[in-house]
């Protein structure tokens, strides 16, 4: 009787150390897939590829370090925008100053040529170097405020370095325990 109850035992045992195999490979694959995808996304970044975002919609301690990866992607895609507008306002900036500076030579030559009527060019060269002085002022203005623009973009791109390194440093933790929960 004694034998027979404890092959039952055993038995059961087993069942449950199945089931407790079964249940654990399950739970593994649920961490896993997830960790995969921000995996790919990090991935896809470190490539170039901005536009990929991780889609796990789980709401736990995976799910945040998903959506932390797609808030990082569109950050990214948010300064590079805004590098890319301040580099058009710079191009603009750049035009308009060998546009002042052509107009300034076409006053200097126009100096040189009407030598009779001094006074009138000097007029006109007031004139034109007080125009010059305004738009020059206007350039340097927005000089200064396309370099606060990119010293504020260098710092975003700092921060969102930091905080990849460290969601890459958790994927990596958590991937790691992951592959202890599956063996």
């Amino acid at each position: 009787m004694i034998v027979i109850c404890q092959i039952v035992a055993f038995a059961t045992v087993a069942r449950y150390n199945r089931l407790l195999y079964v249940l654990a490979i399950l739970l593994a694959r649920q961490i896993a897939r997830p960790l995969q995808q921000v995996q790919e996304a990090i991935e896809a970044a470190a490539d170039g590829d901005l536009t990929r975002s991780v889609g796990v919609k789980a709401n736990d301690e995976i799910g945040a370090v998903a959506k932390a990866v797609d808030k990082t992607m569109e950050s990214i895609r948010e300064v590079l925008g805004l590098t890319s507008d301040t580099t058009s306002e710079l191009t603009n900036t750049s035009e308009r100053l060998a546009a002042a500076s052509q107009q300034m030579s076409a006053s200097v030559e126009e100096v040189a040529s009407t030598t009779n009527e001094f006074s009138s060019t000097l007029d006109s060269m007031s004139h034109s170097a007080q125009t010059m002085n305004e738009t020059v002022q206007g350039v340097s203005n927005q000089a200064v405020d396309g370099t606060k623009a990119i010293q504020d973009i260098v710092e975003q791109m700092t921060d969102l370095r930091n905080i990849t390194q460290k969601m890459a440093s958790d994927v990596t933790s958590l991937g790691s325990l992951s592959d202890e929960i599956g063996t």
